[in-house]
Protein backbone atom coordinates (compact mmCIF):
# COMPACT_ATOMS: atom_id res chain seq x y z
CA UNK A 1 0.00 0.00 0.00
CA UNK A 2 1.06 3.44 -0.61
CA UNK A 3 0.00 6.65 1.36
CA UNK A 4 -0.55 9.75 -0.11
CA UNK A 5 -2.23 13.56 1.21
CA UNK A 6 -4.58 15.21 -0.51
CA UNK A 7 -6.19 18.42 -0.21
CA UNK A 8 -9.56 19.09 -1.76
CA UNK A 9 -10.33 22.65 -3.25
CA UNK A 10 -13.63 23.66 -4.30
CA UNK A 11 -16.07 26.55 -5.64
CA UNK A 12 -19.42 25.99 -4.09
CA UNK A 13 -22.74 27.88 -4.83
CA UNK A 14 -22.79 30.93 -2.40
CA UNK A 15 -24.59 30.63 0.94
CA UNK A 16 -25.08 27.02 0.65
CA UNK A 17 -23.94 26.47 3.74
CA UNK A 18 -27.59 27.60 4.86
CA UNK A 19 -28.37 24.06 3.60
CA UNK A 20 -26.23 22.17 5.86
CA UNK A 21 -22.38 20.78 5.97
CA UNK A 22 -20.47 20.76 2.42
CA UNK A 23 -18.47 17.43 2.56
CA UNK A 24 -16.26 15.00 0.10
CA UNK A 25 -17.73 11.25 -0.16
CA UNK A 26 -16.18 9.13 -2.69
CA UNK A 27 -15.86 4.90 -3.13
CA UNK A 28 -12.98 4.19 -0.34
CA UNK A 29 -12.60 4.21 3.20
CA UNK A 30 -11.27 7.27 3.68
CA UNK A 31 -14.04 8.98 1.81
CA UNK A 32 -17.07 6.95 3.60
CA UNK A 33 -17.58 4.81 0.49
CA UNK A 34 -20.24 6.69 -0.41
CA UNK A 35 -22.59 6.50 2.51
CA UNK A 36 -20.64 8.14 5.53
CA UNK A 37 -19.15 11.74 5.14
CA UNK A 38 -15.88 11.80 6.96
CA UNK A 39 -14.12 14.66 5.28
CA UNK A 40 -15.73 17.84 5.68
CA UNK A 41 -14.83 21.36 4.22
CA UNK A 42 -14.63 24.93 5.81
CA UNK A 43 -13.87 28.25 3.84
CA UNK A 44 -10.29 29.19 4.49
CA UNK A 45 -10.85 32.79 3.23
CA UNK A 46 -13.32 34.95 4.89
CA UNK A 47 -13.38 37.27 2.02
CA UNK A 48 -14.39 34.73 -0.48
CA UNK A 49 -17.76 32.99 0.50
CA UNK A 50 -17.72 30.76 -2.51
CA UNK A 51 -14.51 28.73 -1.84
CA UNK A 52 -14.19 25.49 0.61
CA UNK A 53 -11.55 23.04 1.33
CA UNK A 54 -10.54 19.98 3.31
CA UNK A 55 -7.61 19.39 5.38
CA UNK A 56 -4.92 17.14 4.39
CA UNK A 57 -6.47 13.24 3.88
CA UNK A 58 -4.45 10.47 3.71
CA UNK A 59 -5.54 7.93 1.27
CA UNK A 60 -4.19 4.82 0.32
CA UNK A 61 -3.62 4.37 -3.18
CA UNK A 62 -3.91 0.34 -4.14
CA UNK A 63 -2.42 -0.79 -7.68
CA UNK A 64 -3.17 2.50 -9.19
CA UNK A 65 -7.01 1.50 -9.47
CA UNK A 66 -9.29 4.93 -10.06
CA UNK A 67 -11.08 6.04 -6.90
CA UNK A 68 -14.12 8.46 -7.24
CA UNK A 69 -15.68 10.43 -5.76
CA UNK A 70 -18.10 14.07 -5.21
CA UNK A 71 -18.75 16.59 -3.47
CA UNK A 72 -21.95 17.12 -1.56
CA UNK A 73 -24.08 18.51 1.26
CA UNK A 74 -24.62 16.26 4.45
CA UNK A 75 -27.97 16.96 6.26
CA UNK A 76 -28.10 15.06 9.59
CA UNK A 77 -30.73 13.42 10.75
CA UNK A 78 -33.09 15.66 13.11
CA UNK A 79 -36.24 15.72 14.63
CA UNK A 80 -37.32 17.53 11.88
CA UNK A 81 -35.96 16.02 8.67
CA UNK A 82 -34.04 12.54 7.75
CA UNK A 83 -30.18 12.10 7.02
CA UNK A 84 -30.05 13.18 4.02
CA UNK A 85 -26.92 13.54 1.52
CA UNK A 86 -27.36 15.86 -1.37
CA UNK A 87 -24.69 15.20 -4.18
CA UNK A 88 -23.68 17.11 -6.69
CA UNK A 89 -24.66 16.13 -10.68
CA UNK A 90 -27.20 14.36 -11.68
CA UNK A 91 -25.73 10.76 -12.39
CA UNK A 92 -23.01 8.60 -11.61
CA UNK A 93 -21.91 10.13 -14.88
CA UNK A 94 -20.52 13.22 -12.97
CA UNK A 95 -17.99 11.73 -10.60
CA UNK A 96 -14.62 13.05 -10.40
CA UNK A 97 -11.71 10.94 -10.24
CA UNK A 98 -8.76 11.64 -8.02
CA UNK A 99 -5.84 12.37 -9.64
CA UNK A 100 -2.83 10.49 -7.59
CA UNK A 101 0.13 12.75 -9.13
CA UNK A 102 -1.02 15.79 -6.93
CA UNK A 103 -2.32 16.75 -3.71
CA UNK A 104 -4.06 19.34 -4.34
CA UNK A 105 -7.52 18.34 -6.03
CA UNK A 106 -9.42 21.42 -7.32
CA UNK A 107 -13.22 21.91 -8.75
CA UNK A 108 -15.94 23.92 -9.01
CA UNK A 109 -19.39 22.34 -8.24
CA UNK A 110 -21.05 20.59 -10.57
CA UNK A 111 -25.08 21.94 -10.46
CA UNK A 112 -27.89 19.78 -9.37
CA UNK A 113 -29.97 21.24 -11.78
CA UNK A 114 -30.35 24.31 -14.22
CA UNK A 115 -33.97 24.71 -15.11
CA UNK A 116 -33.87 27.87 -16.87
CA UNK A 117 -33.63 26.75 -20.72
CA UNK A 118 -36.76 24.65 -19.35
CA UNK A 119 -38.57 27.34 -17.91
CA UNK A 120 -37.64 29.46 -21.88
CA UNK A 121 -38.88 26.21 -23.59
CA UNK A 122 -41.87 25.55 -21.69
CA UNK A 123 -43.29 29.31 -22.01
CA UNK A 124 -42.67 29.15 -26.00
CA UNK A 125 -45.66 29.72 -28.19
CA UNK A 126 -46.19 30.52 -31.68
CA UNK A 127 -46.42 34.37 -30.48
CA UNK A 128 -43.03 34.72 -28.64
CA UNK A 129 -40.19 33.23 -30.56
CA UNK A 130 -37.96 35.86 -31.20
CA UNK A 131 -38.59 37.11 -27.24
CA UNK A 132 -37.60 33.41 -26.13
CA UNK A 133 -34.83 33.37 -27.95
CA UNK A 134 -33.37 36.88 -26.65
CA UNK A 135 -34.15 35.62 -23.35
CA UNK A 136 -32.47 32.30 -24.25
CA UNK A 137 -29.17 34.87 -25.12
CA UNK A 138 -29.34 36.42 -22.06
CA UNK A 139 -29.00 33.70 -20.24
CA UNK A 140 -26.11 32.92 -21.88
CA UNK A 141 -24.15 35.78 -20.88
CA UNK A 142 -25.59 35.06 -17.62
CA UNK A 143 -24.74 31.76 -16.54
CA UNK A 144 -22.80 30.59 -20.07
CA UNK A 145 -21.46 26.78 -19.11
CA UNK A 146 -24.83 26.10 -17.50
CA UNK A 147 -26.55 26.90 -19.81
CA UNK A 148 -25.02 25.25 -22.60
CA UNK A 149 -24.52 22.00 -20.69
CA UNK A 150 -28.42 22.07 -20.04
CA UNK A 151 -29.18 22.40 -23.71
CA UNK A 152 -26.97 20.38 -25.66
CA UNK A 153 -28.41 17.43 -27.32
CA UNK A 154 -30.04 15.62 -24.99
CA UNK A 155 -32.48 18.07 -24.35
CA UNK A 156 -32.89 18.75 -28.21
CA UNK A 157 -34.05 15.05 -28.43
CA UNK A 158 -36.19 14.63 -25.24
CA UNK A 159 -38.73 17.28 -27.39
CA UNK A 160 -37.98 17.02 -30.67
CA UNK A 161 -41.44 15.49 -31.39
CA UNK A 162 -43.01 18.71 -30.10
CA UNK A 163 -46.16 19.89 -31.84
CA UNK A 164 -45.33 23.56 -32.19
CA UNK A 165 -43.36 24.07 -34.65
CA UNK A 166 -41.95 27.58 -32.87
CA UNK A 167 -40.35 25.19 -30.38
CA UNK A 168 -38.86 22.75 -32.69
CA UNK A 169 -37.14 25.93 -34.77
CA UNK A 170 -36.10 26.77 -31.20
CA UNK A 171 -34.46 23.36 -30.29
CA UNK A 172 -33.20 23.61 -34.20
CA UNK A 173 -31.40 27.01 -32.72
CA UNK A 174 -29.73 25.35 -29.96
CA UNK A 175 -28.62 22.56 -32.07
CA UNK A 176 -26.95 25.36 -33.94
CA UNK A 177 -25.02 26.79 -31.09
CA UNK A 178 -24.32 22.96 -30.06
CA UNK A 179 -22.46 22.55 -33.65
CA UNK A 180 -20.62 25.94 -33.41
CA UNK A 181 -18.99 24.57 -30.14
CA UNK A 182 -18.38 20.83 -30.86
CA UNK A 183 -18.54 20.26 -34.36
CA UNK A 184 -19.68 16.94 -33.51
CA UNK A 185 -22.12 14.56 -36.32
CA UNK A 186 -25.90 13.67 -35.19
CA UNK A 187 -25.82 10.06 -34.82
CA UNK A 188 -28.02 7.82 -37.45
CA UNK A 189 -30.93 7.95 -34.99
CA UNK A 190 -31.06 11.86 -34.62
CA UNK A 191 -34.67 13.31 -35.68
CA UNK A 192 -33.43 15.45 -38.24
CA UNK A 193 -36.70 15.02 -40.13
CA UNK A 194 -38.85 16.65 -37.41
CA UNK A 195 -37.00 19.73 -36.73
CA UNK A 196 -36.26 20.64 -40.42
CA UNK A 197 -40.59 20.14 -41.07
CA UNK A 198 -40.77 23.00 -38.62
CA UNK A 199 -39.23 25.20 -41.37
CA UNK A 200 -41.87 25.15 -44.24
CA UNK A 201 -42.83 28.81 -44.04
CA UNK A 202 -40.13 29.97 -42.42
CA UNK A 203 -39.13 34.04 -42.63
CA UNK A 204 -35.93 34.97 -41.46
CA UNK A 205 -37.66 38.27 -39.73
CA UNK A 206 -38.84 36.28 -37.33
CA UNK A 207 -35.67 35.30 -35.71
CA UNK A 208 -33.24 38.01 -33.70
CA UNK A 209 -30.34 38.94 -36.49
CA UNK A 210 -27.29 37.58 -34.81
CA UNK A 211 -29.01 34.14 -34.94
CA UNK A 212 -28.14 33.78 -38.64
CA UNK A 213 -25.33 31.71 -38.39
CA UNK A 214 -26.53 29.44 -36.07
CA UNK A 215 -29.84 28.73 -37.81
CA UNK A 216 -28.17 27.64 -41.50
CA UNK A 217 -25.21 25.60 -39.18
CA UNK A 218 -27.80 24.22 -37.93
CA UNK A 219 -30.13 23.39 -41.09
CA UNK A 220 -26.77 22.25 -43.20
CA UNK A 221 -25.86 19.67 -41.10
CA UNK A 222 -29.56 18.53 -40.61
CA UNK A 223 -30.49 19.10 -44.73
CA UNK A 224 -26.92 16.49 -44.86
CA UNK A 225 -28.05 14.15 -41.92
CA UNK A 226 -31.53 13.93 -43.58
CA UNK A 227 -30.47 13.26 -47.19
CA UNK A 228 -27.96 10.44 -46.16
CA UNK A 229 -30.10 9.09 -44.51
CA UNK A 230 -32.09 8.46 -47.75
CA UNK A 231 -34.94 10.55 -46.49
CA UNK A 232 -36.59 13.49 -47.99
CA UNK A 233 -37.39 15.52 -45.72
CA UNK A 234 -34.83 17.56 -46.41
CA UNK A 235 -36.34 18.77 -49.35
CA UNK A 236 -37.55 21.74 -47.79
CA UNK A 237 -34.28 23.77 -48.03
CA UNK A 238 -35.26 24.19 -51.74
CA UNK A 239 -38.55 25.88 -50.35
CA UNK A 240 -36.50 28.13 -47.41
CA UNK A 241 -33.43 28.63 -49.09
CA UNK A 242 -33.81 32.31 -50.06
CA UNK A 243 -34.28 33.16 -46.29
CA UNK A 244 -31.52 30.18 -44.97
CA UNK A 245 -29.37 29.54 -47.79
CA UNK A 246 -29.30 31.61 -50.26
CA UNK A 247 -26.51 30.62 -52.57
CA UNK A 248 -27.51 27.51 -52.14
CA UNK A 249 -24.25 25.91 -50.48
CA UNK A 250 -26.46 23.05 -49.13
CA UNK A 251 -25.61 21.38 -52.87
CA UNK A 252 -21.76 21.43 -51.95
CA UNK A 253 -22.40 19.07 -48.94
CA UNK A 254 -24.58 16.56 -51.16
CA UNK A 255 -22.29 16.06 -53.80
CA UNK A 256 -21.67 12.32 -52.74
CA UNK A 257 -25.23 11.44 -52.27
CA UNK A 258 -26.63 8.83 -54.65
CA UNK A 259 -29.94 6.81 -54.44
CA UNK A 260 -30.91 3.64 -55.33
CA UNK A 261 -32.67 3.29 -58.50
CA UNK A 262 -36.25 2.72 -56.69
CA UNK A 263 -34.69 5.97 -54.43
CA UNK A 264 -34.00 8.34 -57.38
CA UNK A 265 -37.94 7.11 -58.93
CA UNK A 266 -39.35 8.70 -54.97
CA UNK A 267 -36.84 11.70 -55.09
CA UNK A 268 -37.52 12.93 -58.57
CA UNK A 269 -41.43 12.39 -57.81
CA UNK A 270 -40.95 14.38 -54.91
CA UNK A 271 -38.94 17.08 -56.63
CA UNK A 272 -42.39 18.01 -58.46
CA UNK A 273 -43.38 19.22 -55.26
CA UNK A 274 -40.28 22.01 -55.17
CA UNK A 275 -40.26 23.15 -58.67
CA UNK A 276 -42.72 26.27 -58.08
CA UNK A 277 -40.27 27.58 -55.51
CA UNK A 278 -37.16 27.57 -57.74
CA UNK A 279 -38.74 29.28 -60.47
CA UNK A 280 -37.97 32.56 -59.87
CA UNK A 281 -34.37 32.20 -58.05
CA UNK A 282 -30.99 33.31 -59.51
CA UNK A 283 -29.66 32.08 -62.62
CA UNK A 284 -26.89 31.55 -61.45
CA UNK A 285 -28.36 29.58 -58.74
CA UNK A 286 -30.68 27.90 -60.58
CA UNK A 287 -27.81 26.80 -62.75
CA UNK A 288 -26.10 25.15 -59.97
CA UNK A 289 -28.94 23.13 -58.75
CA UNK A 290 -29.71 21.97 -62.63
CA UNK A 291 -26.56 20.67 -63.03
CA UNK A 292 -26.85 18.93 -59.65
CA UNK A 293 -30.30 17.37 -59.80
CA UNK A 294 -29.12 16.07 -63.55
CA UNK A 295 -25.61 14.43 -61.65
CA UNK A 296 -28.06 12.75 -59.29
CA UNK A 297 -30.02 10.96 -61.87
CA UNK A 298 -28.11 7.97 -62.64
CA UNK A 299 -30.62 5.96 -64.89
CA UNK A 300 -32.93 7.37 -68.29
CA UNK A 301 -35.91 7.01 -66.67
CA UNK A 302 -35.29 9.45 -63.78
CA UNK A 303 -33.86 11.58 -66.31
CA UNK A 304 -36.04 12.16 -68.77
CA UNK A 305 -38.43 12.24 -66.21
CA UNK A 306 -36.60 15.45 -64.21
CA UNK A 307 -36.16 17.23 -67.88
CA UNK A 308 -39.77 16.67 -68.68
CA UNK A 309 -41.70 17.07 -65.32
CA UNK A 310 -39.39 19.15 -62.46
CA UNK A 311 -36.83 21.10 -64.28
CA UNK A 312 -37.83 25.00 -66.30
CA UNK A 313 -36.52 25.51 -69.55
CA UNK A 314 -35.66 28.68 -71.72
CA UNK A 315 -33.20 29.17 -74.61
CA UNK A 316 -30.96 30.48 -72.09
CA UNK A 317 -30.89 27.82 -69.44
CA UNK A 318 -30.79 24.93 -72.07
CA UNK A 319 -28.12 25.87 -73.69
CA UNK A 320 -26.59 26.18 -70.25
CA UNK A 321 -27.18 23.16 -69.02
CA UNK A 322 -27.52 20.83 -72.45
CA UNK A 323 -24.34 19.65 -72.47
CA UNK A 324 -24.38 18.65 -68.96
CA UNK A 325 -27.54 16.69 -69.65
CA UNK A 326 -26.17 14.82 -72.66
CA UNK A 327 -23.11 13.75 -70.93
CA UNK A 328 -25.07 12.52 -68.40
CA UNK A 329 -27.49 10.62 -70.75
CA UNK A 330 -24.02 9.18 -72.04
CA UNK A 331 -22.95 8.03 -68.44
CA UNK A 332 -26.74 6.11 -68.32
CA UNK A 333 -26.20 4.57 -71.12
CA UNK A 334 -23.15 3.19 -70.86
CA UNK A 335 -24.21 -0.25 -69.44
CA UNK A 336 -26.91 -0.82 -72.28
CA UNK A 337 -27.06 -3.86 -74.42
CA UNK A 338 -29.09 -3.39 -77.52
CA UNK A 339 -32.27 -3.56 -76.91
CA UNK A 340 -32.03 -1.27 -74.11
CA UNK A 341 -30.18 1.44 -76.20
CA UNK A 342 -32.95 1.08 -78.54
CA UNK A 343 -35.17 1.98 -75.94
CA UNK A 344 -34.18 4.71 -74.70
CA UNK A 345 -33.80 6.45 -78.00
CA UNK A 346 -36.61 6.04 -78.33
CA UNK A 347 -38.28 7.56 -75.25
CA UNK A 348 -36.34 10.99 -76.27
CA UNK A 349 -38.12 13.88 -77.24
CA UNK A 350 -38.27 14.60 -80.85
CA UNK A 351 -36.90 18.27 -80.41
CA UNK A 352 -33.29 16.73 -79.35
CA UNK A 353 -32.71 13.67 -80.57
CA UNK A 354 -30.29 14.88 -83.19
CA UNK A 355 -28.49 16.49 -80.78
CA UNK A 356 -28.22 13.52 -78.56
CA UNK A 357 -27.56 11.03 -81.40
CA UNK A 358 -24.21 11.17 -80.86
CA UNK A 359 -24.38 9.54 -77.72
CA UNK A 360 -26.21 6.59 -79.27
CA UNK A 361 -24.26 6.30 -82.62
CA UNK A 362 -21.14 5.85 -80.01
CA UNK A 363 -22.34 3.24 -77.92
CA UNK A 364 -23.64 1.21 -80.72
CA UNK A 365 -19.97 1.41 -82.37
CA UNK A 366 -19.03 0.22 -78.90
CA UNK A 367 -21.31 -2.78 -78.75
CA UNK A 368 -20.31 -3.86 -82.17
CA UNK A 369 -16.40 -3.67 -80.98
CA UNK A 370 -16.66 -6.49 -78.86
CA UNK A 371 -16.17 -9.55 -81.37
CA UNK A 372 -16.93 -11.89 -79.22
CA UNK A 373 -20.07 -10.35 -77.86
CA UNK A 374 -22.58 -12.69 -76.90
CA UNK A 375 -26.01 -11.29 -79.48
CA UNK A 376 -29.48 -12.64 -78.30
CA UNK A 377 -32.01 -12.28 -81.29
CA UNK A 378 -33.45 -9.42 -79.41
CA UNK A 379 -30.42 -6.99 -79.31
CA UNK A 380 -29.69 -8.54 -83.18
CA UNK A 381 -33.07 -6.55 -83.95
CA UNK A 382 -32.69 -4.03 -81.74
CA UNK A 383 -29.01 -3.28 -83.27
CA UNK A 384 -30.28 -3.59 -86.50
CA UNK A 385 -32.78 -0.80 -85.90
CA UNK A 386 -30.51 1.38 -84.77
CA UNK A 387 -28.67 0.60 -87.39
CA UNK A 388 -31.52 1.94 -90.32
CA UNK A 389 -32.88 4.50 -87.62
CA UNK A 390 -31.96 7.86 -90.05
CA UNK A 391 -33.10 10.03 -86.29
CA UNK A 392 -29.17 8.57 -85.54
CA UNK A 393 -28.37 10.65 -88.51
CA UNK A 394 -25.39 8.09 -89.07
CA UNK A 395 -22.41 9.81 -90.49
CA UNK A 396 -20.12 8.72 -93.40
CA UNK A 397 -17.20 8.14 -91.19
CA UNK A 398 -19.27 5.89 -89.05
CA UNK A 399 -20.88 3.96 -91.63
CA UNK A 400 -17.15 3.22 -92.63
CA UNK A 401 -16.67 1.77 -88.99
CA UNK A 402 -19.75 -0.49 -88.09
CA UNK A 403 -18.52 -1.68 -91.74
CA UNK A 404 -15.26 -2.57 -90.38
CA UNK A 405 -16.38 -3.85 -87.08
CA UNK A 406 -18.98 -5.87 -87.94
CA UNK A 407 -16.64 -7.36 -90.84
CA UNK A 408 -14.72 -8.31 -87.52
CA UNK A 409 -17.40 -10.27 -85.80
CA UNK A 410 -17.22 -13.72 -84.75
CA UNK A 411 -21.05 -13.73 -85.29
CA UNK A 412 -23.16 -15.06 -87.74
CA UNK A 413 -25.99 -12.47 -87.46
CA UNK A 414 -23.62 -9.93 -87.05
CA UNK A 415 -22.21 -10.32 -90.33
CA UNK A 416 -25.19 -11.03 -92.63
CA UNK A 417 -25.33 -6.91 -91.61
CA UNK A 418 -22.22 -6.54 -93.69
CA UNK A 419 -24.40 -6.49 -96.93
CA UNK A 420 -26.83 -3.47 -96.01
CA UNK A 421 -24.15 -1.23 -94.38
CA UNK A 422 -21.99 -2.25 -97.48
CA UNK A 423 -24.57 -0.75 -99.80
CA UNK A 424 -24.51 2.32 -97.80
CA UNK A 425 -21.51 2.63 -98.47
CA UNK A 426 -21.49 3.14 -101.81
CA UNK A 427 -24.76 5.27 -101.73
CA UNK A 428 -21.94 7.91 -100.14
CA UNK A 429 -19.72 9.80 -101.55
CA UNK A 430 -16.18 8.20 -100.84
CA UNK A 431 -12.96 8.72 -101.07
CA UNK A 432 -10.44 7.05 -102.73
CA UNK A 433 -8.80 6.47 -98.90
CA UNK A 434 -12.26 5.29 -97.58
CA UNK A 435 -12.59 2.39 -100.77
CA UNK A 436 -9.71 1.12 -100.24
CA UNK A 437 -10.57 0.65 -96.53
CA UNK A 438 -14.00 -0.99 -97.37
CA UNK A 439 -11.81 -3.51 -99.55
CA UNK A 440 -10.23 -4.74 -97.23
CA UNK A 441 -13.32 -4.51 -94.77
CA UNK A 442 -14.71 -6.71 -97.47
CA UNK A 443 -12.09 -9.73 -97.18
CA UNK A 444 -12.43 -9.44 -93.95
CA UNK A 445 -15.78 -9.94 -93.89
CA UNK A 446 -16.10 -13.08 -96.48
CA UNK A 447 -13.42 -14.68 -94.83
CA UNK A 448 -14.75 -14.19 -91.43
CA UNK A 449 -18.61 -15.01 -92.96
CA UNK A 450 -17.08 -18.77 -94.45
CA UNK A 451 -15.44 -19.51 -91.14
CA UNK A 452 -18.84 -19.00 -89.50
CA UNK A 453 -20.44 -20.80 -92.37
CA UNK A 454 -18.19 -24.01 -92.28
CA UNK A 455 -19.99 -27.08 -91.50
CA UNK A 456 -20.07 -30.73 -93.02
CA UNK A 457 -22.89 -29.79 -95.27
CA UNK A 458 -20.99 -28.37 -98.12
CA UNK A 459 -23.50 -27.84 -100.63
CA UNK A 460 -25.73 -25.43 -98.28
CA UNK A 461 -21.92 -23.84 -97.73
CA UNK A 462 -21.35 -23.61 -101.17
CA UNK A 463 -24.99 -21.94 -101.55
CA UNK A 464 -24.62 -19.49 -98.98
CA UNK A 465 -21.32 -18.09 -100.14
CA UNK A 466 -22.78 -17.62 -103.70
CA UNK A 467 -25.92 -16.00 -102.10
CA UNK A 468 -23.53 -13.65 -100.66
CA UNK A 469 -21.43 -12.64 -103.76
CA UNK A 470 -24.97 -12.36 -105.18
CA UNK A 471 -26.01 -9.80 -102.45
CA UNK A 472 -22.59 -7.64 -102.89
CA UNK A 473 -22.74 -7.99 -106.51
CA UNK A 474 -24.98 -4.45 -107.40
CA UNK A 475 -22.27 -2.34 -105.78
CA UNK A 476 -19.15 -4.23 -105.65
CA UNK A 477 -19.01 -6.00 -109.75
CA UNK A 478 -17.81 -2.58 -110.31
CA UNK A 479 -14.99 -2.79 -108.41
CA UNK A 480 -12.86 -5.07 -110.53
CA UNK A 481 -10.24 -5.66 -107.90
CA UNK A 482 -12.76 -6.48 -104.95
CA UNK A 483 -15.17 -8.33 -106.59
CA UNK A 484 -12.11 -10.78 -108.22
CA UNK A 485 -11.10 -11.09 -104.55
CA UNK A 486 -14.21 -12.19 -103.23
CA UNK A 487 -14.75 -14.03 -106.24
CA UNK A 488 -11.31 -16.01 -105.43
CA UNK A 489 -12.20 -16.87 -102.16
CA UNK A 490 -15.62 -18.32 -103.01
CA UNK A 491 -13.68 -20.11 -105.72
CA UNK A 492 -11.02 -21.05 -103.99
CA UNK A 493 -13.15 -22.47 -100.91
CA UNK A 494 -15.52 -24.47 -103.47
CA UNK A 495 -12.76 -26.45 -105.23
CA UNK A 496 -11.72 -27.94 -101.17
CA UNK A 497 -15.56 -29.26 -101.11
CA UNK A 498 -16.02 -33.00 -102.30
CA UNK A 499 -17.50 -33.11 -105.57
CA UNK A 500 -20.74 -34.92 -104.64
CA UNK A 501 -21.35 -31.96 -102.31
CA UNK A 502 -20.47 -29.54 -105.50
CA UNK A 503 -22.43 -31.06 -107.96
CA UNK A 504 -25.77 -31.50 -104.67
CA UNK A 505 -25.34 -27.37 -104.47
CA UNK A 506 -25.65 -26.83 -108.81
CA UNK A 507 -29.40 -27.18 -108.26
CA UNK A 508 -29.34 -24.85 -105.65
CA UNK A 509 -27.40 -22.45 -107.04
CA UNK A 510 -28.78 -22.68 -110.59
CA UNK A 511 -32.55 -22.20 -109.20
CA UNK A 512 -31.93 -19.59 -106.69
CA UNK A 513 -29.32 -17.60 -107.54
CA UNK A 514 -30.83 -14.98 -110.05
CA UNK A 515 -27.91 -13.26 -110.78
CA UNK A 516 -26.30 -14.14 -113.94
CA UNK A 517 -22.62 -13.44 -113.78
CA UNK A 518 -22.71 -15.11 -110.17
CA UNK A 519 -24.48 -18.12 -111.55
CA UNK A 520 -22.20 -18.57 -114.35
CA UNK A 521 -19.17 -17.93 -112.11
CA UNK A 522 -20.23 -21.00 -110.36
CA UNK A 523 -20.86 -23.28 -113.32
CA UNK A 524 -17.31 -22.15 -114.42
CA UNK A 525 -15.87 -23.51 -111.34
CA UNK A 526 -18.28 -26.42 -111.83
CA UNK A 527 -16.61 -27.31 -115.16
CA UNK A 528 -13.04 -26.25 -114.32
CA UNK A 529 -13.58 -28.78 -111.45
CA UNK A 530 -15.08 -31.48 -114.06
CA UNK A 531 -12.21 -30.69 -117.20
CA UNK A 532 -9.58 -31.09 -114.19
CA UNK A 533 -11.08 -34.75 -112.86
CA UNK A 534 -12.86 -36.01 -116.21
CA UNK A 535 -10.73 -34.57 -119.39
CA UNK A 536 -12.14 -34.46 -122.69
CA UNK A 537 -9.46 -36.87 -124.42
CA UNK A 538 -10.76 -39.43 -121.67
Amino acid sequence: MENNKFIFNVHLPENIEKIEQPVVVGGVVELGMWRTPIVKLRQPYPHDPTYWQSDPVTINIVDKRNIYYKYAIYVPKSSLKKEVIIYEGTSDLDNRTLDFNRSSQFAIWKINRFSFVDYIYDSLNSDNLKDKILEYQHLLTLYNNFTIIASRRHFILRHSDDQLKEKRQFLCLLLGYDIQRTNDVLDNKFPSGSLLNAFEDHKKEALPLDTEDQMYAAIMILVHHNAFQLKFDWLIIFIIANEIDPNYTFIDRLKSLKYSDENLAKFVEKCKTIKPYNENIKFESYIKITKWLIQLCHNMDSLLKLWNDVLFHNNEIDRTIFKHFIDQIRKCVSHDDAVALEYHFKRLPGDFRYDVSEVFRSHTLFLLEGSNRKWTNENITAIVNLLNNDSLHWSKDEVIQLLELISQSHTLEILNLFPEILNDCFRSDLTDTKEKKISECCLVWFKNFIDKLNSSNESDLIFLMFQRLELVHPFLSQRINVWQNLSDIVIERTKKCQENQIFDAIKLVVVQIKQNDVKKLFLDTVKEILNKHYPKND
